[in-house]
């Protein structure tokens, strides 16, 4: 199936759920913005393009919900100078992958993922400020997560050059 390219900014309306049956490939510049909760289908991702923004967004993966199985990833950081503020990314394998960009900003962001941020060959000043925690079994029931388990909050790969992490 092809990809959905989101081009221009959006509001989410927090009354209801988007549904994520497609990839979004998100433009360059673009901002989505909340409240409001993106349930991602397995095998599906968001993947943000140079200069876009994510605000205030809750994003869930569908087969964490249906099956209680992490799966996925949520977002692909795809461009340099990419914003991800005031989310909430929940039941994916990885929750933000990132991988040669530079100034990355994830900051005040909710994370229940098994890797919550990847940062794989990231440049030039990218900050990382996240709250990795089992919100899916103390908020969403799952108790068959538990509170540990194997996983990483922020996981760094190859040269990762003036990268700060408050976590």
């Amino acid at each position: 199936m092809n990809a959905t390219t989101i081009e221009k900014s959006m509001s989410l309306v927090n009354d209801g759920d988007v549904i994520v049956d497609r990839s979004w490939n998100v433009d360059d510049g673009v901002t989505i913005k909340g409240p409001g909760r993106l349930l991602v289908d397995p095998g599906q991702t968001i993947t943000l393009g140079k200069g876009s923004r994510l605000v205030d967004v809750e994003i869930i993966s569908r087969k964490m919900l249906e099956e209680g199985v992490f799966w996925g990833s949520s977002l692909k950081v795809k461009g340099d100078n990419v914003r991800i503020i005031d989310c909430r990314l929940m039941g994916f394998l990885w929750g933000v992958y990132c991988q040669r960009s530079a100034r990355t900003h994830v900051v005040r962001t909710e994370i229940d993922c098994v890797t919550a941020v990847l940062l794989a060959g990231v440049l030039d000043t990218s900050h990382i400020d996240i709250h990795a925690w089992p919100f899916l079994k103390h908020e969403y029931g799952f108790d068959h997560l538990g509170d540990f388990r194997d996983g990483y909050g922020v996981a760094l790969s190859g040269p990762c050059d003036w990268v700060r992490v408050s976590v």
